[in-house]
């Protein structure tokens, strides 16, 4: 962090943290310096100017200033955009905590964190119907894979190469892909793996590659949504050695089914 501290930095919220009687510990996500934790003084007493301002899903703009010790010190917060849209619907608000969760802990390089902060953001301005929330879910955690490396081959098939056509099959990391009905597979063991069907897996490339903004004409659904929260889950909790516990609460008031209930059986 440079030595003049932070001045008017986007910033979207992740949390925060009671510290002491009244202070608080603030996290962010931001495209400039990926994830920030900043001590908020007097957060928590009546009258605080700050806690007014610190909206999940709205843009703002932050600034802080280094502090001897700790964290360094936030000192203004204001709303560059609001999504009242995102605050005032529960399921919006659960996958606004689950992308940040995720952005937080996935937090990396420069443009890495840029990316993925130009990400989030146009999905909240996407102005989403109920109906699309699904497909909302689904690009993000696609994006986010891609974005750190961990999205597999959506083409081939991971053990012999081959062109994916039809069904595939593949683990709960969704670490690679694999032809469903390929006789050089057919001593594999199946049970515990997931069947992806031919439309779902050209709806994930469409995610993969179309712009951003078209993921609503997707008709993405809910197992769309569950399986790829569920492999971004994986990763992240992977990459940053600790729960996702925002997927948990998605997962919950989703709704969505989990690995075990999608998995083949014996």
């Amino acid at each position: 962090m440079p030595d003049s501290g932070i001045q008017n930095e986007p910033a979207l919220l992740v949390g925060s943290l009671p510290r002491g009687e009244a202070d608080s510990l603030v996290r962010f996500y931001t495209p400039g310096h990926g994830g920030l934790q900043l001590a908020a003084r007097s957060l928590r007493k009546p009258g605080s100017k700050l806690v007014g301002q610190l909206q999940p899903a709205d843009e703002l703009q932050i600034s802080a200033a280094h502090a001897r010790a700790g964290a360094p010190i936030l000192t203004a917060v204001s709303c560059s955009r609001e999504h009242r849209l995102w605050r005032n619907d529960l399921n919006l608000l659960a996958l606004y905590w689950f992308m940040l969760e995720c952005a937080w802990l996935a937090s990396s390089d420069d443009v890495s964190n840029a990316d993925g902060y130009r990400l989030i953001v146009n999905l909240l301005r996407s102005d989403p119907q109920p109906a699309q929330r699904y497909g909302l879910a689904s690009v993000y955690c696609m994006r986010v894979l891609a974005l750190h490396g961990m999205l597999p081959d959506l083409f081939h098939d991971e053990l012999t190469g081959a062109a994916l056509e039809g069904e595939c099959l593949c683990g709960p990391a969704f670490e690679g892909l694999r032809n469903a009905r390929d006789p050089a597979h057919a001593g594999l063991p199946r049970h515990g793996l997931l069947l992806i069907d031919a439309p779902r897996l050209q709806r994930w490339r469409s995610l993969q590659s179309r712009p951003l903004l078209e993921y609503g004409k997707l008709d993405c659904d809910a197992v769309d949504a569950a399986l790829l929260v569920g492999f971004l889950r994986v990763h992240i909790s992977g990459l940053a050695g600790t729960a996702v516990h925002s997927a948990e609460f998605l997962s919950r008031q989703w709704k969505l089914s989990r690995y075990r209930d999608l998995a083949l059986a014996d």
